[in-house]
C-alpha cells in the first residue's frame, strides 16, 4: 500500500516511462491509478497497464469489476478463484449480507489466520461461541480489545421506534451482516483523522469545533472491491446512481465527542456554494448505516422534527436533505450526539443531484 501522497510530477515520470514499455514502471502506474489512496483512480488507464503485469489479485479485482460491472454473483466466483485469502474473505462478507450463514462460515473458518489476522474477531461477531474466537486473533490489537469490553460488560441498547418515521426518511434493517460492519471497522481504523467540516465561505474543508469526531473516507483509490459492491448496494436500496455518489465515509466517536446541528445540504447563498457544487451538485440524500451498538447515547438527532434516532448493527437510514422544490430542507437539520459510554461507528454516504468525480471513476458514466 503507497499510504503518503505521490506528488504530481513523480507520477508523471512514473507514466511517461509505462508508456515507453518499462515493466517496472507499468507495474507502478497500474498500481498507483487503482489502488493508491491519494491518486484519484484512473481504473480504464491502470487497466492498459495490467496487461502482462504480475499485479495483487487486489487491484486486477478492483479494476475489472468496475470497469465490467459484475453481476453479483460472478464478482464472489472471480474472488473465490483467486486462491487469496484476503478475496475469499471479500466473497465470504458478500454472502453474509446475502443471509447465507452456513457458507460464510464454512468459508471463512477455512482461510488461513496467518494471513487475516482479525479473522477471529470477525467472526466473533457471526459465531454462537464469540469469546473462542476472539481469542485467536491478537489481544493487543484495539478493535480485539474493544470487543472484548464489549463481551465481558455489554451496554443496553435503547433503538428508537421504527415505526414512526418522519417523511422523507426510510430505515433498512440488518441492511449488511455484523462480520460487514466489523470488516469495515477493521479496514478503516488505520485511516482514522479529526474529522473535518465544509467552510461555506470559501468551500474547503476545515477543522471545526463544531465536529469533534474522528472519520475517514474511502476515496476512489482506497476503495476495495467490497466497498465498491457496498456502493452498489446502497445505489439500489435508495434507488440512485451509485456514480452520484460521494466517496463513502465512517465516523467514530469516542465518548463526548459530537457533530453539532448542522444541514448535509449546502447553503447557496454562501461563497464558497459554487465550489461546493461543481462536482455532482447538491447533497440530495443522506445514507447512515450503524456499524456498532454497543455504547450509551450517540442518537442522530432531527431537532426540528422533535426525532431521534439509533439504529442496530447494519440497520441503514436514509433522509433527503431538499424539499419538493430542490431547495436546502429546512426540517433536515440534525446532529450526531455523543456517546456517554462505549464508542460509536457509523458509515456515512452522501448522495448528489448529478454524477460526481468520486461515483464516475468507479461506477463508470451515467
Amino acid at each position: 500500500m503507497i499510504n503518503a501522497p505521490v506528488p504530481p510530477h513523480i507520477l508523471n515520470q512514473i507514466l511517461a516511462k509505462a508508456d515507453a514499455g518499462d515493466s517496472t514502471a507499468r507495474h507502478q502506474a497500474a498500481l498507483l491509478l487503482s489502488c493508491a489512496p491519494f491518486v484519484a483512480a484512473d481504473l480504464k488507464a491502470a487497466a492498459r497497464y495490467q496487461h502482462g503485469v504480475a499485479l495483487p489479485p487486489a487491484v486486477t479485482i478492483k479494476t475489472a469489476y468496475a470497469l465490467e460491472h459484475w453481476p453479483e454473483a460472478q464478482l464472489i466466483e472471480r474472488l473465490l478463484a483467486t486462491h487469496n485469502a484476503e478475496m475469499q474473505l471479500l466473497a465470504a462478507l458478500i454472502l453474509d449480507c446475502r443471509g447465507q450463514r452456513q457458507q460464510t462460515l464454512e468459508l471463512m473458518q477455512g482461510l488461513d489466520p496467518q494471513a487475516l489476522p482479525l479473522l477471529g474477531y470477525l467472526l466473533s461477531y457471526g459465531t454462537d461461541n464469540p469469546a473462542t474466537w476472539l481469542a485467536k486473533s491478537p489481544a493487543q490489537h484495539p478493535l480485539v480489545q474493544l470487543r472484548q469490553q464489549e463481551l465481558n460488560a455489554p451496554y443496553p441498547t435503547v433503538t428508537a421506534s421504527h415505526t414512526e418515521l418522519p417523511a422523507g426518511m426510510a430505515l433498512m434493517e440488518s441492511f449488511i451482516s455484523p462480520m460487514a460492519c466489523a470488516y469495515l471497522k477493521w479496514i478503516c481504523a488505520p485511516w482514522l483523522a479529526p474529522a473535518q467540516t465544509v467552510d461555506p465561505k470559501t468551500g474547503k474543508s476545515l477543522t471545526h469545533q463544531i465536529r469533534t469526531n474522528a472519520s475517514m473516507t474511502f476515496s476512489s483509490g482506497l476503495a476495495c472491491p467490497f466497498v465498491i459492491w457496498l456502493e452498489r448496494q446502497i445505489a439500489a436500496a435508495v434507488g440512485l446512481p451509485a456514480q452520484c455518489q460521494e466517496g463513502t465515509g465512517v465516523l467514530h466517536y469516542q465518548p463526548g465527542q459530537a457533530f453539532r446541528p448542522h444541514f448535509d445540504a449546502f447553503d447557496p447563498s454562501q461563497g464558497g456554494a459554487q465550489h461546493l457544487l461543481a462536482d455532482g451538485g447538491q447533497r440530495a440524500t443522506t445514507v447512515l448505516i450503524y456499524l456498532n451498538e454497543d455504547f450509551t447515547g450517540g442518537e442522530t438527532d432531527f431537532p426540528r422534527l422533535n426525532f431521534r434516532f439509533r439504529g442496530k448493527m447494519g440497520d441503514l437510514l436514509t433522509f433527503s436533505n431538499l424539499d419538493a422544490e430542490g431547495q436546502r430542507d429546512e426540517l433536515s437539520l440534525h446532529q450526531g450526539l455523543s456517546t456517554g459510554a462505549g464508542v460509536k461507528w457509523l458509515l456515512s454516504k452522501w448522495i448528489r443531484q448529478k454524477p460526481t468525480d468520486h461515483g464516475q471513476r468507479l461506477h463508470g458514466s451515467v
